[in-house]
């Protein structure tokens, strides 16, 4: 009876252990039943192949919701539309809570029982998405990289309580080190904080300004990973900076690579 009560606690012991590495070690697949490949993870699975269009159904106060339509492109990227200006997102699904960044925001939202998306962030609270019917995306497979998904998980941890973006000391130190780890997004979070200096400075300054030189390696580390967004947040801040001739030239960059808002600031500002 001992003996056996022994191989049982270390079956169960040994099994434990297998199940925690796989849980947390970053090359740990999921199940290849599924469609999407995704990662893992203890508190739900982490996956950013949504896609199609979700346009309003209801809202607490229709008339006044701002967003109108949220459109997902099946490679945690997606756009969405408020009075016919359009935006970019990126996103992240964690279990059946979904995670949308436009920038320096977060939307947060619910995925109901019938695939509904119901907000619970502000802006958003308490409105209900439905898929179109005569939806015309086209969702193409992509390969998904488990590591960069838990690296997005991370940033999530780090960078959002309650839904809402917050930033502290630990948030930093948190973005610094998976910057590092050439997570480019926490990159250019980092630059954002940066930037808030500028922002201050050119409320009561119209002159030129001279860059801070670790907000523009934050960037450049974004666009030297490839970070489509990098080359239009520099320009971004060079706008700040009153330098129009290096934001011009930023933007112009972001939308060859395919930034769409890179693109809209050009139009903008008439360039």
């Amino acid at each position: 009876m001992l003996l056996n009560l022994k191989l049982n606690t270390m079956k169960s012991f040994l099994f434990l252990m297998a199940a925690m590495t796989c849980l947390w070690a970053v090359s740990c697949k999921s199940d290849q039943s599924s469609k999407d490949t995704v990662y893992n993870l203890k508190l739900g699975t982490l996956s950013n192949s949504l896609c199609g269009t979700f346009t309003i159904s209801s809202s607490p106060d229709s008339s006044s919701a701002l967003y109108d339509t949220f459109t997902f492109s099946s490679n945690g990227q997606g756009q969405v539309s408020a009075y016919g200006i359009t935006g970019a997102f990126d996103f992240l699904q964690v279990f059946d809570t979904l995670f949308l960044f436009p920038d320096r925001d977060v939307f947060v939202f619910k995925i109901g029982e019938q695939g509904e998306l119901i907000g619970v962030s502000n802006w958003i609270d308490q409105t209900k998405y439905i898929r179109l019917q005569d939806d015309t995306v086209s969702c193409i497979p992509t390969a998904v990289d488990s590591l960069y998904l838990y690296r997005y998980y991370e940033f999530i941890l780090a960078t959002v309580k309650e839904n809402k973006i917050i930033t502290n000391t630990g948030t930093t130190s948190s973005l610094e080190k998976l910057c590092a780890n050439n997570f480019s997004k926490a990159c250019l979070a980092m630059a954002n904080i940066g930037m808030r200096k500028a922002l201050g400075n050119s409320l009561f300054n119209d002159e030129k300004q001279n860059a801070d030189e670790k907000v523009l390696a934050y960037l450049q580390k974004a666009i030297d990973m490839g970070d489509t967004k990098g080359h239009g947040k520099m320009g971004e801040y060079y706008l700040l900076l009153y330098d129009e001739d290096k934001a011009k030239e930023c933007y112009a960059k972001g939308c060859d690579m395919g930034d769409k808002n890179a693109c809209l600031k050009m139009m903008e500002n008439g360039w």
